[in-house]
């Protein structure tokens, strides 16, 4: 990394670390919290089927289900790669996406421009956090979460939709993922398959636990530093929504609960964490997709979380019906967001292959 790049990083890191020490009884309380959520909400929703995808992946179900699927995914996306991670996404939530994109991305079988695209829409939040957790547990109503969850899984499809089709990526036909190379060389085993398995899956929940803990931590000293301002409860809420999406969603729960938010507004602040999923879920797919270009993920999840808090407020308005005034609204808000996706995409990574970028047996 170079001087002019590294010389913020730096000065964020020294200021953070101020604030810390500053602030140490925050930093204790907030860890602590943050473990717990990580402990109790995240991991049973997500540890298993990450062993699962681990197994999926070392198998060679991405190429059976890319293969399946392809001509339909092309259809929509302009690319025969990627209906694997989607699903695996929107079924298993994050960071396995990004696992399945980075996977490909190492083979060779997408080049690094697809995989930065493909990372723009196929890391979603699972069905159990958003409906079972945010909507039944924080706001004691599963329809509510089914709203969140739906909304985001049909905004990451039209953000890669209109993604793709910008930035005009295609398919390659021919070439597979290599399957379990470091499990066959133990001998192909079921037990090395699975064992392998369960320690990729460990691997990636200390990171998930690791960034949960951070970023939640990072929220709560910002609202620390922040409290003399005394700022509104929404903007409390929308550090805790952009930071890490669990904690977010619970912050704005309770702070609905004590009565300083009004229900759309806790709402929407907590559709926007899940459609986002924060800072803390956006550091944890960089850490497993091979290092692609993450601008479009960052845009991508900033659209589908305007879209989806768009939507969770309309929804919270209308007593759970959605009024033709609102309806129009959200769609509005979601159609404005994937239309700033595309062009921002298209003007920030559109020569990518010209700074050295992999071309992995497609060209884009």
């Amino acid at each position: 990394m170079n001087k002019s790049k590294s010389t913020p990083i730096l000065t964020a890191a020294l200021f953070a670390s101020a604030l810390f020490l500053a602030m140490p009884d925050t930093v204790a309380e907030a860890v602590r919290r943050a473990l717990s959520i990580a402990a109790t909400r995240v991991l049973p929703s997500v540890f298993p089927y990450a062993v699962l995808s681990s197994i999926f992946v070392a198998a060679g179900g991405v190429d059976a289900v890319d293969r399946l699927f392809g001509g339909v995914f092309e259809k929509l996306f302009g690319t025969n790669r990627g209906a694997s991670a989607l699903l695996l996404g929107l079924l298993f939530g994050f960071p396995l996406g990004a696992y399945v994109i980075g996977a490909q991305h190492r083979a060779g079988v997408i080049s690094t421009r697809t995989a930065s695209v493909l990372m723009s829409f196929v890391c979603c939040a699972s069905p159990t956090y958003p409906v079972f957790v945010v909507g039944g547990t924080f706001f004691g109503s599963v329809r509510a979460g089914i709203v969140i969850w739906i909304t985001q899984a049909v905004s990451s499809v039209v953000v890669g939709v209109f993604a793709c089709r910008a930035l005009g990526v295609r398919g390659v036909h021919g070439k597979s993922t290599p399957t379990a190379a470091r499990v066959q060389s133990g001998g192909g085993s079921a037990f090395a398959l699975i064992t392998s398995a369960i320690a990729d899956a460990s691997r990636v929940m200390l990171n998930v636990c690791g960034s949960v803990t951070f970023f939640s931590l990072c929220a709560a000293v910002a609202n620390k530093a922040l409290a003399p301002l005394s700022p509104p409860a929404a903007i409390r809420a929308a550090i805790g929504a952009v930071f890490e999406f669990s904690t977010g969603a619970a912050n704005a729960a309770a702070l609905m609960s004590s009565g300083e938010l009004p229900r759309p507004i806790a709402l929407a602040a907590a559709g926007f964490a899940v459609g986002f999923s924060g800072l803390s879920v956006i550091f944890q797919n960089a850490s497993v997709s091979d290092g692609v270009p993450l601008l479009p993920h960052f845009i991508g999840k900033l659209a589908v979380g305007i879209a989806t808090a768009a939507v969770s407020y309309a929804f919270s308005v209308s007593d759970g019906r959605m009024p033709s005034a609102a309806s129009i609204c959200a769609a509005a808000a979601a159609c404005a967001a994937v239309t700033l996706t595309a062009f921002i995409c298209r003007r920030k990574i559109k020569n990518c292959g010209k700074r050295g970028c992999k071309t992995g047996g497609e060209g884009v």
